[in-house]
């Protein structure tokens, strides 16, 4: 028998359905997703619904859910499967306490693209180039609070821009609402701390939030964030008015305000596939950066976003609206599909040397698993409350993430961060890569 899960939206659940042999299925959903998944799982001919009262995926904050979780851990399920979707950490968790063999499915890739946990432990470490061990975990778990706090205070002026197809996907209430991703989001930036100094710009700053985290968390930083939206500007000023060494400016990604040399690190964390040319940005970082100045960005992986990209309005589609398009599986503010190849590809040609990648990773969520792996061994079949009650007690928060340099199913996230250095001489791509050890992954 196998349980599905669904950490999406309703429009990417019928194609997940359709990449599965949905016979002898049941599905577990959270409680206010009943009323948009039922007649999609009735369509498949799933009629074993169990409906949990959380929030989201991998939270157990009552005895109900802990019910019937214990309930469906008594059932003979023997794989699991759940859509990719931003975070799969806190999914992959769940059913790993209640199913022996968990995978991850692309719904809507050209080729089927499945991603699933390993049957032993997964053993991790970080190299010293990207290890933030030296970080404070206090300091940055009260940096977040703070920004928390923040984001509390102008709730109402936020929600004006959290809404309606202009919001694109700026991160606004997640981080407050306490969803996952959001702080695998600010991880990226608690990184990018570590590895900067001086005159830093962020292109395609939001709302200012990771600016603010990064400026904070490294007091060497005097950072200058840019976005193309005036109000979130405006908001983003007042939101983070106590910093002075940050700053905040309206401008384009492909004309920066900023005069040449005048940079020692630019940042750009989920930028370039919103760019119909993101060779664009790349060469005005590059033109803004000092010599041996450093680039440092994150994107969506091509092979794991679980939407197809944007290349215009869909044959039968009503209109090119960003509600039409995601309901026919289209992202509708992403314009390029990058993986890590072509990506450094980009970098080069803009003149980048020293390349490397790296990935976002719940790494908490991965010594749970492991734990979880280890209870399941001493207890011989039983109810597996133990694995249950580690769910209870797991928490979200920056300090949970690091960025590897390897990939780790369901617990890396689906953007990569990349870096390189202005240099004076073209390097070779593959020598790069070589370099710096990147061999890539192949799903399952």
């Amino acid at each position: 028998m196998k349980l599905l899960a669904f950490p999406c939206s309703r429009e990417l659940a019928a194609p997940f359905l359709a990449r599965l042999d949905t016979s002898r299925s049941a599905a577990l959903i959270l409680k206010k997703q009943e009323e948009s998944l039922r007649d999609v799982l009735s369509s498949f001919g799933i009629r074993e619904v169990y409906a949990l009262p959380e929030n989201f995926y991998g939270q157990v904050s009552s005895p109900e859910t802990g019910q019937i979780l214990a309930g469906i851990r008594e059932k003979p399920f023997r794989q699991a499967f759940f859509p990719l979707n931003d975070f799969c950490g806190n999914v992959a968790l769940l059913m790993a306490a209640l199913v022996p063999q968990v995978a991850a499915i692309n719904p809507t890739s050209k080729e089927p693209v499945q991603v699933s946990l390993p049957q032993a432990d997964m053993a991790w470490t970080a190299s010293p180039r990207i290890d933030d061990r030296h970080l404070s975990r206090a300091l940055v778990c009260q940096v977040q609070s703070r920004i928390v706090h923040r984001l509390k205070a102008f709730a109402p002026a936020i929600q004006n821009l959290a809404h309606g197809d202009r919001a694109g996907e700026r991160p606004t209430e997640g981080l407050v609402a306490g969803y996952p991703y959001d702080c695998e989001v600010l991880a990226r930036y608690a990184y990018a701390s570590q590895h900067l100094h001086g005159r830093v710009l962020e292109i395609g700053c939001g709302l200012g939030l990771g600016a603010y985290l990064l400026a904070v968390l490294n007091p060497s930083i005097h950072l200058r964030a840019v976005d193309n939206d005036p109000q979130v500007i405006a908001l983003a000023r007042k939101l983070w008015a106590d910093c002075d060494r940050l700053t905040f400016e309206v401008g384009q990604a492909e004309k920066l305000p900023c005069p040449a040399s005048s940079f020692e690190a630019v940042v750009c964390f989920e930028v370039i596939e919103h760019l119909s040319q993101p060779e664009w940005l790349l060469k005005e970082a590059d033109r803004v950066l000092v010599s041996g100045g450093r680039l440092i960005g994150s994107t969506p992986n091509s092979r794991l976003f679980p939407y197809r990209v944007n290349q215009g309005p869909v044959s039968g589609s009503p209109s090119d609206s960003p509600d039409d398009l995601r309901q026919t599986g289209i992202w509708p503010w992403h314009l390029q599909e990058l993986d890590e190849a072509s990506t450094l590809a980009l970098l080069e040609r803009a003149g980048f040397g020293n390349l490397s990648v790296g990935y976002p990773t719940f790494t908490s969520g991965i010594n749970a698993y492991n734990a979880m792996r280890r209870s399941a061994a001493s207890m011989g079949g039983t109810s597996g409350r133990e694995m249950i009650a580690l769910l209870a007690g797991l928490k979200w928060s920056v300090s949970d993430f690091a960025v590897l340099d390897k990939y780790y199913p369901c617990f890396s996230g689906f953007s990569f961060i990349f870096s390189g250095e202005k240099v004076n001489k073209e390097m070779s791509l593959w020598t790069t890569m070589k370099k710096t050890g990147w061999s890539g992954w192949q799903p399952n």
